[in-house]
């Protein structure tokens, strides 16, 4: 699903030149659960955001479903995160105004579907997650575990090939982190691959395969976890 060759970038700071990615090599199997593990600074942003199409490399291939999008139009970087790609983020991103129903049809409402339809969706993926009953509760009525809850019901309501989840549990307690990767296991066993970017080596180790990446480089790859399921 996912390759990366020889890819690198780098960023200017000042009269300086930073490399962040130094050459990286990666592939991410069709529904694979893997992750990324690494300490602050080490490249694991900038690595996902390339991997979500938020960024292009400086040099190198990017391989997504087999195409070369290392190149590609901004237009089919945005078609490809809208439509292939589902993001959960560390601090759920979730639109304050809106209740967890309607922050769940965002992505639909981009993509044109009917408001019908767009509500069905919603409520289906929210009960998903165990959210039943919690469909017009606005994220500051909801605990941090369930915004996660919302967050991840918005990400697969678009049905994407990939959810790209980015240190999903660092803003919950360990209790409730636990509760959040039980469900990325379980939508695992589901069929969906994820892709796990954190600085915790337990959350990474609950992954089928661990990837360590330190300086902007994989230095480690662990080939033999315990499956997650």
């Amino acid at each position: 699903m996912i390759k990366l060759i020889g890819v690198s970038k780098k960023f200017k700071m000042g009269e300086n030149e930073v490399i962040v990615l130094d050459k990286m090599d990666i592939h991410i199997k069709q529904n694979e659960f893997a992750a990324i593990v690494g300490p602050s600074g080490s490249g694991k942003s900038t690595l996902m955001n390339i991997i979500g199409c938020l960024d292009t490399p400086d040099e190198g291939d990017y391989f997504f479903q087999g195409k070369n999008i290392s190149k590609a139009s901004d237009n089919h970087l945005a078609d490809i995160r809208n439509n292939k790609i589902g993001f959960i983020f560390q601090n759920f991103n979730l639109l304050p105004k809106l209740n967890a129903l309607e922050n769940v049809e965002v992505p639909l409402q981009y993509r044109g579907l009917k408001e019908q339809e767009c509500r069905k969706k919603a409520i289906n993926y929210l009960a998903k997650v165990g959210l039943t009953g919690r469909e017009d509760h606005k994220p500051n009525q909801l605990s941090g575990g369930q915004q996660q809850r919302v967050a991840i019901a918005r990400a697969l309501v678009g049905e994407p090939e990939l959810l790209l989840a980015d240190e999903p549990t660092g803003a919950l307690d360990s209790i409730t982190g636990q509760e959040i990767m039980e469900l990325l296991k379980g939508l695992h066993s589901q069929g969906h691959s994820v892709l796990l970017i954190t600085h915790d080596q337990k959350v990474a180790e609950q992954a089928e395969r661990v990837l360590q990446i330190q300086d902007g480089r994989i230095c480690h790859r662990n080939e033999t976890l315990s499956v997650g399921v």
